[in-house]
């Protein structure tokens, strides 16, 4: 885990914590696995720093990894929603004009946003109207996350 944390400086060092995320997601497929890097190591901690580089070698392989993770029901998906940093990038990934981004990001949020209190969690991210209507439009209206979180944003975005 303390490759994860190494400055990264060089595109090699992109392209080498890319990988490192990489076999880390195929890993993280048991659920009982991710858990112990959560726990132990602080994983959605030390993906904070990661996702926001901008280049896409290390944005999709975090991506990915958020994904895998967030696919967990329960204490993984909740602890990857404590995360502001993470939600706020998933939030901008949404817009990007990567389609690989952008379809990682939403896959990632229609995952992350399970309960009421991480869809008010979104919301709090700074997820816009703007935000909302890409949702709707790539899960064509037919998802229970976009209703979840359009309700959360009615009641917390005034006030």
């Amino acid at each position: 885990m303390r490759w994860l944390q190494t400055p990264v400086i060089t595109h090699h060092d992109v392209v080498m914590l890319g990988k490192i995320l990489s076999l880390l997601s195929r890993v993280c497929i048991v659920e009982e696995t991710a858990w112990t890097f959560i726990e132990k190591y602080e994983l959605p901690l030390l993906l904070e720093p990661l996702i926001v580089i901008p280049d896409l070698e290390m944005i999709v392989p975090c991506l990915e990894l958020i994904l895998v993770i967030a696919g967990h029901s329960g204490r993984c998906r909740d602890r990857l929603a404590e995360s502001e940093d993470l939600l706020i990038a998933l939030n901008a990934y949404m817009l990007s004009d990567s389609h690989e981004a952008h379809k990682l990001s939403l896959q990632c949020i229609t995952q992350v946003a399970d309960s009421p209190q991480s869809c008010v969690r979104m919301v709090d991210s700074g997820i816009t109207l703007r935000q909302l209507t890409v949702l709707r439009a790539a899960t064509e209206g037919n998802s229970d996350t976009y209703d979840r979180i359009r309700s959360s944003f009615k009641k917390h975005s005034w006030t």
